[in-house]
């Protein structure tokens, strides 16, 4: 393997997109039943400025965007579609003059998941599934999706029902300023404590994950995000770049759509734009997962081996065992001539998995310049 080729495999092992609902380890313990924490805090609520946005309009907006870019899967379920507006005046009849936050969310979680049989879809780029129409054609949900439908409803039914981010995951939470109840699309609109996502979602970023409400901009921005992904996994790049630009514009602490978007400005040449991105981030942002590896191999593959080596060093502070950076600090240290430091790094690689990719033609390389 040429010195070219273990350098490009560091990018294309580092270019990872995260997407919506991330796969999580299993739950050491799952609790169940409503959750009430009586608090009042003004931040817990949505801003005023969002009484000016409607989910309706937007979304509507947003699917009509899709269009120039996407198929829609027309032949999607066997059951009827069916409309919107009519299923939100049956549920507004069963929810007449109701405040009970743990009554209206069994209500709608089992208009969610009996009656209209919506299942979960794992795909977060299967827009099918995410925008409330197509969901109740597709009988399909992300955990996005399902949330903006619970969230359309509760806009049209005058709910105080709020999105929640947490790292890779969007669930809802019902919350009038003294009482929140959460309601998880994953498990049929349960009902599971903070600490729950906090376990199975982990970041070591908590000041940006606060768990706090969305508001409906911020909402709107997830939205932005998923369809940057979309298009980014189908590679047009320049349209992703435009929706990530969209998202970050909408939701400036969704830093991740920052981040996609400087991959993308890679993946289409414009390095430099994408180095800056990153840079920017890793000081900004030094705690978010990733961000020093990917951040180093955009350098090491521009050629500014001792910037690269510095942003590896700062990833093997957070993550120790990480082969992947290891290898890309090996990679950094032996083209600064630290061959002594490079043989000790990537031994760590092959002691800890042999058979990893590019290690053995890396080592048999800086032992050919030690010699």
């Amino acid at each position: 393997m040429s010195l070219k080729q273990m350098i490009l495999l560091i990018i294309v092992l580092s270019a990872v997109v995260i997407i919506g609902c991330r796969k999580h380890s299993q739950p050491r313990s799952a609790p169940s039943g409503s959750i009430r924490m009586v608090e009042k805090k003004i931040g817990d609520m949505g801003a005023p400025s969002d009484l000016k946005i409607s989910y309706e309009k937007q979304l509507l907006s947003l699917t009509n965007e899709c269009d120039s870019f996407i198929v829609w899967n027309t032949d999607v379920s066997d059951l009827p579609p069916v409309n919107l507006e009519t299923e939100v005046t049956k549920l507004s009849a069963l929810l007449f003059m109701e405040n009970d936050p743990e009554k209206i969310f069994n209500t709608i979680a089992g208009y969610i998941y009996d009656s209209m049989k919506i299942t979960v879809e794992k795909n977060e780029n299967d827009l099918d599934a995410v925008f409330p129409q197509k969901i109740l054609q597709s009988r399909r949900g992300t955990c996005l999706g399902i949330s903006l439908l619970v969230m359309q409803i509760g806009e049209k039914l005058e709910f105080p029902i709020y999105g929640v981010l947490v790292p890779g995951h969007f669930f809802v939470r019902y919350s009038d300023g003294v009482v929140k109840r959460n309601f998880e699309p994953l498990r049929r609109g349960e009902s599971m404590p903070e600490q729950w996502y906090r376990e199975k979602w982990p970041t070591r970023d908590t000041s940006r994950y606060s768990l706090r409400n969305c508001t409906k901009r911020e909402v709107i921005g997830v939205v932005c995000y998923v369809l940057g992904n979309r298009l980014f996994a189908d590679g047009k790049y320049p349209e992703a770049v435009a929706f990530f630009d969209r998202a970050q514009q909408k939701f400036p602490e969704l830093i991740e759509a920052q981040g996609n978007m400087a991959i993308a400005y890679e993946k289409i040449g414009q390095t430099e734009k994408s180095i800056k991105i990153l840079g920017d981030m890793a000081d900004r942002y030094p705690l978010m997962d990733g961000i020093h590896s990917r951040y180093a191999s955009l350098l090491l593959k521009t050629g500014r081996y001792a910037e690269a080596e510095s942003e590896f060093r700062k990833a093997l502070d957070a993550d120790p065992g990480n082969n992947q950076v290891l290898y890309g600090y090996a990679m950094a240290l032996y083209l600064l001539k630290k061959c002594r430091d490079a043989d000790a790094a990537i031994s760590r690689v092959l002691f800890s998995k042999p058979d990893f990719e590019g290690a053995s033609d890396l080592k048999s390389k800086i032992e050919q310049e030690c010699r």
